[in-house]
């Protein structure tokens, strides 16, 4: 039988899920915690995703995210591929670390955002752990309600349900956290499939039955798959140049070009750096990694980089 498609689309919502294969532990020690955040930290940036809450239990991982691009199944991919390969080589083992695929269930940012991350905050609590998530090292609860600032998770994304101003919503948080432990996520989740409101529900049915590609036009690229050659073909076609010009190494006035092309063959495909190169002009894997991250970095203050970004994924 086939595995069911994911739903993607620009700026869904995820509750995502990922156990230890067998509950076997995922970490051992602190440095395993460390490591893991580090790589979210790494392929948050790389694959240009929002992470609104996390929590790291001993077997298994619970992480809201925010996905801008359409692109939950390669970011997961590679941070957890990333994780294994660590693992194993660290604990000195082999095999699968994950149990199966993991789960996303897409989640009804308007009505449900703070339930969720409620249930995520307080995982450690319902486990015994101990008594109050604030105890709990391994959560986003503490960026939520100090001034700590992190550089993997965005609590604003939460916050600002809560209030506009940030002193007030910290402090209405945590009395929404501590105050219960919320209703069972999971639970609501089997029966729906889905955990949102009943439109919200319906609108997303909709579109699994593919129905709704003209408001979800994302769906169609993910339905189809797309190819690197598909991608360099509406990069040359929006700036006007033949498409073997991305792949001449020599040619500095194309550079720019060529880099948002190694961008978005990442984040779009999930492609391995190495295949990524392959169809820039044999592109040795390193400089695919290091032109990702800058073109990365700079987005973060190029506004007009990011609208060019923007036509040219709409032309794809």
């Amino acid at each position: 039988m086939a595995r069911p498609l994911r739903i993607q689309f620009k700026d869904a919502h995820y509750h995502v899920i990922a156990r230890g294969d067998e509950l076997k532990p995922l970490f051992v020690d602190q440095r395993d915690f460390r490591k893991y955040i580090r790589l979210l930290h790494r392929y948050k940036g790389e694959f240009s995703v929002n992470i609104f809450a996390y929590c790291l239990m001993n077997t298994h991982i619970h992480m809201g995210i925010k996905t801008p691009l359409a692109n939950l199944s390669q970011f997961m991919h590679a941070l957890l591929t990333a994780y294994t390969v660590y693992y194993n080589w660290r604990h000195k083992r082999r095999g699968h670390l994950f149990q199966g695929r993991f789960k996303s269930p897409l989640v009804d940012k308007d009505s449900y955002l703070l339930e969720l991350s409620r249930y995520i905050h307080n995982q450690a609590v319902r486990a015994g752990i101990c008594s109050t998530s604030g105890e709990y090292q391994w959560s986003s609860y503490r960026f939520y309600i100090t001034s700590r600032i992190s550089q993997v998770v965005s609590p604003e994304i939460v916050l600002n349900i809560m209030d506009e101003n940030i002193l007030v919503a910290r402090k209405k948080y945590a009395k929404f956290v501590e105050a219960e432990l919320g209703c069972e996520v999971q639970e609501e989740v089997k029966k729906k499939g889905i955990y949102g409101s009943d439109e919200f529900q319906q609108k997303i049915r909709k579109m699994m039955k593919g129905k709704s590609d003209k408001d979800l036009p994302e769906v169609r690229i993910l339905r189809r798959g797309v190819e690197i050659g598909t991608i360099k073909k509406a990069i040359a076609r929006k700036l006007g140049f033949r498409v073997e010009f991305l792949e001449v190494k020599r040619r500095k006035d194309f550079l720019e070009a060529r880099d948002l092309g190694l961008y978005l063959s990442r984040i779009i495909t999930g492609k391995t750096f190495f295949e990524i190169g392959r169809e820039f002009g044999n592109l040795h894997e390193t400089v695919v990694s290091r032109r990702v991250k800058a073109v990365y970095e700079l987005l973060q203050k190029n506004k007009k980089l990011r609208s060019l970004l923007d036509e040219i994924a709409e032309e794809i």
